[in-house]
Formats: C-alpha cells, structure tokens, sequence
C-alpha cells in the first residue's frame, strides 16, 4: 500500500511540475517530451514563419511550425502544445490555434550584437552579427545548408534555415540577424535576415511621401532583401500624416528598405527601394491604374505639387482643360527638341517626322497640348534619324493623360527612356535616381512597340 501511495504522488508531483513548467526557462531545460506544455504570457521577439521566437523574464524560446502572423512586439497568452527536442534543440510544436490566443500589438524588443561566438547557453536566443567574413560562398534555394563564417575571429557555421538564396562577396562583410541553434550538439545560427556590414554602422533611413489627394489613407509595407516584412504583413503599418500632407516612418538599424505605399484599400505603388532617406511625390503612372501602378518621384520633403495654373519659378504650364498636356523637360540640353505624335488611327498629329519643333521656356521646359484626345501616341527627339550622329530619340510612347517627362540621366543609349517627374521642376535637381532605381521604381512611361526613325 505504500508503495501504491508513493507511486500516485510521484504521478501528482510530475503533473504539479508540467503545469509549472510554463516559462521559456523550462521550455529551454526539458530534457524530453512533454504533451500539453503551456506558455503563460510571452513577447515575440522576432517572427518569421514557422519560427517564432519569444520570451519572458526567464529567457527566451522558440516556438515551432505556427501559423500565426505575429509580429515582433506582440504580447501573447495562451500559447501551448507539445514542447520536444529536435536533435537537442528545444522548441514548442504544434502550438494551439491563433484564434486560442491573447494578442496584444506591443513594441518590438531590440535585438542585442553579439561580441562573441554563441554556445550552448544562447539557444534560442536572437542576435545580430556584425561583421562577419562568409569568403565567396553562396546560400541557394535549392536546399539548407551551413556555411561557415569568421565573426569576432571565431568560425560559426549559418544555416539559411529559410532557404533563401543569398550570394556572399569575399570583398565584403556582412550583418546577420542570427537565431542560435543546436543540432545533436553543434551549435549553429539560423541566418534570418543578411545586410553588408557598413563601418560606419546604419543611419537611420527616412521615407517620405506626399499623401496623393485621391487616397484616404497612407499604408506602409516593408520588407528586408533577405528577412521579413519589416512593418508587419500586407498592408503593413498605419503611417500618420501631418498637417502639410506628408507621411513619413523611420527605419533604424537597416542599410537597405524595400517598400510600398499603398491606401489600405487595393491602391499602391509598384516595388520601391532605397538605401537612404528619401522623400517622394505618388505618380499614377501611365496608362492609369486603379492599383498596384503609382510610380514615384524624388522631391523636396514637405513640398507640394505644382498645379497646372501654377506660375510660381517656372514659365505658365498649359492647363489642358479636357484634352492631353505633353511636357517634355530637357534634362540633356538637347540641340533641339521635337515632337512626332499620332492618334490610335495612326494619324499624325504634329505633321511628318520629325514632327513639330517645340520651343523651350526659361526653366527648359517644352509643352503641347492636343484638345478632344482620348489617347496620344508620340516620340520625342533632337529632329535627327537613328543613323545620324548626335541622334536623340525615345521609343514610342502613349499618354492617356496629362503627363511631364524627362530623359533618364543614365539611359544615355539609344532610344532614350523617359521617366515623369513633376511639371516645371529642374530635370538636374530632381533626377537622385539612376536608371536600374528608375526601373525599379517603375517610373517609366508606358513603352509600346517601338519603331525607331532612320
């Protein structure tokens, strides 16, 4: 009998210690399976699906294969499932579903640099590593892998735990947000996110836009070249706009932002990038789009955009009233500009090619309004043949709305790529962008089967 009693207690003493075991402490210390572990209330300190690392005032864990969406700085209670080892390596699977969650939107925690190389104390903590050697190497796509890399004088091996491709340049170092793991005593990092080390450490990165006047909302959604969103999922964060009209966020600890804006509600900007701060003016590119086609332009942060009557620093812009205003502005000081357009039944509109000569204002610019058009096909050029020397021409172009546009500065080969700016402004000052950004940012004018003049 009494051995039947010590039996039963022992059962009581080990359940009394499962339903205690609920800290990333004793997440960390199992030293076997455990059905039904339960974590009490815990902060998510970085998150990229199915890898969610959290903690308490105990340590910090992770939590394996959930599809929650949880973002860095959220507050959770309610998280529980079956807490195991993988090849040593401590985590919580098969946790509960969201909707069995208490979730609280918080700040994210900051991640600490490590100095040293991790050990077996660090599992499951987060870290950035700074500086680190990965020689020629490359991550691939295709299949994890671990490849060694010099930080802090020690060798740690990465592991692209994501399987994303990542090419590595033995002239340069990189910055590795890293989760530490252990693999049948080995430890390793999990390469979350992969930026090149700068010296000089990041500046923080603004971004500016001027709220166009057709959104009801600014949205913005970021992501890192290798690594997570950066402001949560689509439509990423609520971005507050001040009293002047501008939306701005800053980002810290980064060299380089992939971003969209977008009004919460369908419309956006194609795919934007920067590695500095910038301010930026919401182009509809052409032809109009109801979605995902608003280009941008970099200006002046805080400033306005110039309406059609404005008269202020530049000559009269033409208010094109129900028809179609082509600005052209001559960011190569062409000899001569000239026009060649044509209606959608190939009728030509400004005579025989070359078309008609345009004379430029005092700010450079060339203006041509065509009244009662639904559509203009048109080609801008110096007034000379492909096989002439000194020839500048674009390819074709369509506008079915107003629109100004200068040549590309770096997209000095024939034809010339246009990209739009804002009306009257210094084609110098404005372009920042060089033409693979140009591209990137989808600034270019809509380009239709190009014929090129000889």
């Amino acid at each position: 009998m009494k051995r039947f009693l010590l039996f039963f207690a022992a059962l009581w003493l080990a359940g009394m210690s499962m339903m205690n075991a609920s800290t990333c402490a004793d997440l960390n210390a199992i030293t076997g399976t455990v059905n039904n572990f339960s974590l009490e209330q815990v902060t998510v300190v970085y998150a990229k699906s199915p890898y969610y690392y959290v903690q308490d005032a105990t340590g910090t864990t992770l939590v394996y294969k959930a599809s929650y969406g949880l973002q860095a700085g959220d507050v959770v209670t309610g998280i529980s499932g079956t807490a195991m080892l993988y090849s040593g390596l401590p985590e919580l699977s098969n946790p509960t579903a969201y909707s069995s969650l208490t979730v609280t939107p918080g700040t994210a925690p900051t991640i600490p640099d490590a100095t040293v190389a991790p050990t077996a104390a660090d599992v499951n903590k987060v870290f950035w590593f700074r500086d680190v050697n990965m020689g020629n190497q490359s991550f691939t796509s295709s299949k994890k892998i671990n490849l060694p890399g010099i930080f802090n004088g020690s060798t740690i091996q990465f592991r692209n735990a994501w399987t994303e491709a990542y090419p590595f340049d033995s002239t340069k170092t990189y910055d590795i947000l890293g989760c530490v793991a252990i693999y049948n005593s080995s430890i390793q990092v999990y390469a979350a996110d992969i930026q090149e080390h700068h010296e000089t450490g990041f500046n923080p990165i603004v971004v500016g836009a001027e709220k166009p006047s057709t959104w009801n909302a600014m949205y913005l959604y970021a992501w890192a070249n290798v690594g997570g969103d950066l402001l949560g999922g689509w439509p990423g964060t609520l971005v507050n706009v001040d009293s002047a009209g501008w939306a701005y966020h800053t980002f810290e600890g980064v060299s380089e932002v992939n971003y969209i804006w977008n009004d919460g509600s369908g419309i956006q900007t194609v795919d934007l990038y920067t590695d500095a701060s910038i301010c930026q003016r919401l182009v509809e590119a052409q032809p109009h789009s109801s979605s995902g086609n608003w280009t941008a332009t970099t200006v002046e942060c805080g400033s306005h955009a110039t309406q059609p009557s404005d008269t202020t620093g530049h000559d009269t812009i033409p208010d094109p009233g129900t028809g179609i205003t082509l600005g052209f502005g001559n960011a190569f000081a062409w000899d001569s500009v000239y026009l060649y357009a044509w209606d959608e039944n190939q009728n030509p509109l400004t005579g025989a090619w070359p078309g008609t000569q345009m004379t430029l204002d005092s700010s450079q610019w060339a203006y041509k309004t065509f009244s009662n058009v639904e559509s203009v096909n048109y080609i801008w050029s110096n007034g000379k043949n492909s096989n002439q020397a000194g020839a500048r021409q674009t390819q074709d172009l369509t506008a079915r709305a107003s629109v100004c546009q200068a040549p590309d500065p770096v997209s000095s080969s024939y034809p010339f790529q246009m990209v739009s700016i804002e009306c009257g402004a210094n084609p110098d000052l404005v372009f920042d962008l060089s033409f693979e950004q140009a591209l990137a940012v989808g600034a270019l004018a809509d380009i239709t089967n190009p014929s090129y003049y000889t």
